[in-house]
């Protein structure tokens, strides 16, 4: 059985002088979560320095663009040596099915692709104003389909969407959920939250947890204390 520990996606949306100081003080984490911003900072270079202490590396870039566009993306995060990486759902079928093709070609199953439904911080107000009459819950358990049937490895939704994500799906994909607060943290721009413990209890096989780890003064310690919060 997967360790909690190993469950953990830290987020490290930090600068290049934060990330050096919170990866070298970080000792018991083992997945890494690492978006746009920092990945421009930091590069091949950051990539390589986690890989070499034996991490797993999530790069959450969203992909959404053009099939071809979107292939030739995977390959470099394969070359990267990525174990996860995200497209966004909305992509439509093809698209992800090209990326898809792509990562069983050039990865031997090493990299899995998450896809992205609706963005934690987005409430039924944000869809309604791009002309997505459906609630949240909806065009995710949609887009959930959608991916699944596309071939992707697991979704990326909010903790409150794990019950039903879990009863639909079962194992067939991998339940990996951001906006996950402490009770003893803020929960700053996301909105639908919940505790660690909680999430994994309902069906999360990883969590995703940035600032509550990475804006304390001792990120090890801060990371421990999740671990420990029941």
């Amino acid at each position: 059985m997967t360790e909690l520990k190993d469950r953990i996606f830290v987020a490290l949306d930090v600068s290049e002088e934060r990330f050096y100081k919170i990866t070298d003080n970080l000792k018991t984490a083992t997945h890494f979560k690492i978006g746009f911003p920092l990945f421009l900072k930091i590069g091949r270079d950051g990539i390589a320095k986690l890989k070499g202490r034996g991490a797993k590396i999530f790069l959450d870039f969203k992909f959404f663009d053009i099939p071809n566009t979107m292939s030739e993306s995977a390959k470099s995060i394969i070359e990267l040596g990525a174990d996860f990486f995200t497209v966004h759902l909305m992509s439509s079928e093809s698209h992800l099915k090209k990326v898809v093709e792509t990562v069983k070609e050039f990865s031997n199953g090493k990299t899995k692709i998450l896809g992205v439904s609706v963005l934690t911080s987005w409430t039924n107000d944000n869809l309604m104003q791009i002309g997505i009459k459906e609630k949240t819950e909806k065009q995710v358990l949609k887009l959930a389909e959608l991916g699944l049937k596309a071939g992707i490895d697991g979704i990326v939704s909010s903790p409150i969407e794990l019950g039903f994500l879990k009863s639909k799906f079962g194992d067939s994909l991998t339940l990996v959920t951001p906006g996950i607060r402490p009770s003893w943290s803020e929960k700053d721009d996301q909105k639908r939250t919940m505790g660690f413990h909680e999430a994994i209890e309902k069906g999360a096989d990883f969590v995703v947890i940035g600032r509550p780890i990475t804006r304390n003064d001792n990120p090890e310690e801060a990371f421990n204390k999740i671990l420990r919060e029941g």
